[in-house]
This record gives C-alpha cells, structure tokens and sequence, in this order.
C-alpha cells in the first residue's frame, strides 16, 4: 500500500465517522422531539 492510498483511506474512513456521527445525532434529535410530543403536557409539570 502506497502512502498516497492509505492517506485516502483515512480521510474517507474519517469522513464516513463524521457522517454517521452527523445522522445518529439528528436521528436522536429528531426521536427526542417526538418523545416530547406525544407525553402529554400534564406529565410534564
């Protein structure tokens, strides 16, 4: 393996952990936001 190839490999290998952290964290966010809007205000307070 070349250099140049494992320099690419790393920043792809880079680049899909940040995507995949990207769409766990809005998935989340998104699974939050619907949580909170089905329990129902009186549970709330």
């Amino acid at each position: 393996m070349t250099n140049e190839s494992k320099i690419e490999t790393d920043v792809t290998v880079k680049h899909v952990k940040v995507e995949s952290t990207r769409s766990f964290e809005s998935a989340r966010h998104a699974l939050n936001q619907s949580f909170r809007s089905s329990i129902p205000r009186s549970l709330l307070y």
